[in-house]
């Protein structure tokens, strides 16, 4: 329910996960906690609250604090490798998107190592390869960048997808590698593409934003400097400017790096 709720963008589920999460955290103390099926119920509920604000609320610092949070508490139980595969996983896309490339391919191997150790559990190939596209492309190897992304696509397009907006930003990442490699047209048909066909709310206002930013990019690389080029990047801002959480952490915004 936990994962169906966050992918399906189902915000009155989530409200209701985190109302129950805070009313069980103040009134118990996890650390004194003995049983591990609750231990293990307490980390995979404050993991997905923390991908909900990682990736859709784009509050990077509170989702990066609770996904530690899990990690602390399921390293130490026995089993569970999938679930530790996959909080390496995010955090890898955490350090990453901050620009700490370091750490972030750190976290990689480690997923790596659980699955040579482990073989039977399930390694997240889809993340995987966006992080490793994000990891090339910060490294400036726009051709390698672009085949992992290809390839998580290939994955992501091949499974149901809950909502549109789950491959968005999949999208606007090729569209942004496109975009350094200034294959502008490509960049620009797949932004204006997907823009389209998606379907938003005001959550995904950061979406739009990083869309219209990439749009006025391959804009100004197609045509120089326009009004089309200039009207993108103005909605841009606008959309940035009002969005609270980013300018209260502005040091810590995905849009820094």
């Amino acid at each position: 329910r936990l994962v169906f709720s966050l992918f399906s963008r189902d915000d009155r589920a989530l409200n209701s996960i985190d109302e129950w999460f805070r009313s069980y955290n103040d009134k118990v103390d996890i650390n004194k906690v003995q049983n591990t099926l609750q231990k293990i119920s307490y980390s995979e509920c404050i993991f997905v609250l923390g991908l909900n604000d990682f990736i859709f609320k784009q509050n990077v610092e509170k989702g990066y604090e609770q996904i530690k949070i899990a990690q602390k508490i399921i390293e130490h139980l026995p089993g569970q490798q999938h679930f530790k595969s996959n909080i390496y996983g995010q955090l890898a896309q955490y350090y990453v998107d901050i620009g700490d490339l370091k750490n972030a391919e750190e976290s990689l191997q480690k997923m790596l190592l659980l699955k040579t150790k482990y073989p039977e559990i399930e390694l997240s190939p889809r993340l995987y390869y966006l992080v490793n596209s994000k990891i090339y492309l910060n490294n400036g190897q726009y051709e390698f960048a672009l085949k992992e992304i290809e390839y998580c696509l290939g994955i992501e397009e091949n499974k149901i997808i809950l909502n549109n907006t789950f491959l968005y930003g999949t999208y606007l990442l090729q569209a942004r590698i496109l975009n350094r490699m200034k294959n502008y047209n490509k960049a620009k048909e797949i932004c204006l593409k997907i823009y389209k066909q998606s379907t938003f709310t005001k959550l995904d206002s950061d979406l739009i934003a990083l869309t219209y930013i990439e749009l006025s990019t391959a804009e100004l690389g197609l045509n120089s400097i326009n009004n089309d080029a200039f009207n993108y990047a103005e909605q841009a801002y606008k959309l940035l400017k009002n969005n609270k959480i980013r300018n209260n952490d502005i040091l810590h915004s995905r849009d820094t790096y």
